[in-house]
């Protein structure tokens, strides 16, 4: 009779564990992508030299950490001022007197999907590697 033992060994929890850390990572990562993109994007003018520049707004862009929601990971990026949000949505300029509008976080956002997607998986690939 040959017998054969076979140990058996639940490593479920602390591969939760791993890619929980790995998603928050990776999160970290694509927001980082989103933020550095959107603020390459306002090294522009609105419009033209004769309106704001839009320096103030590159600098007031931030991120917060990322949350774990019952949906998965989440990251709030943005700005507390209301000027990017009059322009993203448009307004009625009160130089101009016309409804002028300069969409940059939406495209932004758009244009960089896939590499903030790129980003998020290269992380959590990288660390889950022998999980």
């Amino acid at each position: 009779m040959i017998r054969v033992i076979t140990q058996v060994v639940d490593r479920t929890q602390k591969a939760q564990q791993r890619y929980d850390k790995a998603s928050r990572l990776g999160m970290d990562a694509a927001g980082n992508v989103y933020v550095r993109e959107v603020k390459r994007a306002h090294s522009d003018h609105y419009t033209s030299q004769a309106f704001r520049s839009t320096l103030l707004v590159k600098q007031s862009i931030r991120r917060d950490a990322p949350k774990k929601e019952r949906a998965g990971w989440s990251i709030e990026i943005g700005t507390k001022l209301k000027q990017p949000l009059y322009w993203e949505m448009g307004h009625i300029n009160h130089f101009t007197k016309k409804y002028e509008r300069r969409r940059i976080w939406v495209p932004t956002l758009i244009a960089q999907a896939q590499a903030i997607s790129d980003a998020y998986a290269r992380v959590v690939a990288r660390m889950m590697g022998n999980a």
